[in-house]
């Protein structure tokens, strides 16, 4: 039984965007480890197994905070993991999707992520930002 390519899942996505697209590579990043940065490709990957790679992260610009990682666009598969920023209660939180009204109550609001991370950037984007200018706007 052969060993699994250590980058076998991404060479699927990647050829996924080259049925879309001439340049893939340009969808795509490599972490420089000298610099300690994720770079844009400037050719397809050499899939190099000391190498990382990811896609690039989709983000969105909302006022001056330029960045920000893109809210989920397509619900997710049923009992997947999904992260919510609940403005509300100041938290994130993860539920398995259920496809439930809350759960697309949740997804129609723009609060739904596939990682921890993006939840956790947009609350504190929420609270350092938007609830300042609220707060300052009223006091």
């Amino acid at each position: 039984m052969s060993k699994a390519h250590p980058h076998g899942e991404l060479m699927v996505q990647y050829a996924l965007d080259a049925l879309e697209t001439a340049r893939p590579w340009q969808r795509w990043e490599w972490f420089n480890s000298l610099n300690k940065k994720w770079q844009p490709l400037p050719w397809n990957p050499s899939w190099a197994e000391d190498q990382s790679y990811r896609r690039k992260q989709e983000t969105v610009n909302i006022k001056e905070k330029k960045g920000l990682p893109k809210p989920m666009t397509k619900e997710p598969e049923m009992d997947s993991i999904v992260f919510l920023c609940d403005l509300s209660e100041s938290m994130v939180m993860d539920i398995s999707w259920t496809g439930g009204p809350l759960d697309r109550s949740f997804f129609n609001s723009g609060v739904c992520f596939d990682r921890e991370w993006k939840a956790r950037e947009w609350l504190e984007w929420w609270q350092k930002e938007v609830m300042k200018e609220v707060i300052d706007e009223v006091s």
